[in-house]
C-alpha cells in the first residue's frame, strides 16, 4: 500500500450548487488546481440524483490522470473512497474534503472517513464548502464538530 494524500470533493454540481454559487465554486477550482500542483490523487463524488459535477471544476481537472469521478446515491461518499483507495492500493495519510452541502453530504463523508479511517489526517475547506440551504452551521457548531471528529478545519 502507498501512503497517499487524497483529496475529495463531494457533490459539486446541479441542483446542490448553481451559478449563484460562484465563489465556492472558484474556491473548489482553486483547491483542486492545488491539489493538482501537489500530485495528490483527487477523487470527485458525484451524487447519483444530480447532474454532473460543475464545468469550472472538470475544467481545472481537465487533462490530469490522478482523479477519480465516484458516483454515490446516499450522503456519504466514503465507502466509494475506501473502494476506489483500495484498487489503486492506496493508505491515505491523509484526506481532504469540500464540496456541497457542508453540514450535509460534506459532513456525512467526513464522519464516514473518520470511522473507515481513524488515524488518518483529515481536513474540511470552509471556503470551499456550500452550505446546506436549509440548516447552516455556526462557528461554533464547526468547532464542536471539528474537536469531535479530529477534524482540521481551513
Amino acid at each position: 500500500m502507498v501512503q497517499e494524500q487524497i483529496f475529495c470533493i463531494v457533490d459539486m454540481q446541479y441542483p446542490f450548487v448553481s451559478d449563484e454559487d460562484a465563489h465556492r465554486i472558484e474556491a473548489v477550482a482553486l483547491a483542486s488546481l492545488a491539489a493538482r500542483n501537489r500530485n495528490e490523487r483527487i477523487f470527485v463524488l458525484e451524487d447519483t440524483h444530480g447532474h454532473s459535477t460543475h464545468d469550472r471544476i472538470k475544467q481545472a481537472l481537465c487533462g490530469y490522470d490522478r482523479v477519480s469521478y465516484l458516483r454515490k446515491s446516499q450522503w456519504d461518499g466514503s465507502l466509494q473512497v475506501e473502494i476506489e483507495a483500495c484498487q489503486h492500493q492506496l493508505n491515505p495519510a491523509h484526506i481532504t474534503v469540500c464540496g456541497a452541502y457542508a453540514e450535509q453530504c460534506v459532513l456525512a463523508t467526513i464522519v464516514g472517513l473518520r470511522d473507515r479511517y481513524p488515524t488518518t489526517r483529515l481536513t474540511m475547506i470552509r471556503e470551499a464548502c456550500c452550505p446546506a440551504p436549509t440548516r447552516q452551521f455556526t462557528d461554533h457548531d464547526w468547532e464542536r464538530t471539528s474537536r469531535r471528529l479530529a477534524v482540521s478545519l481551513n
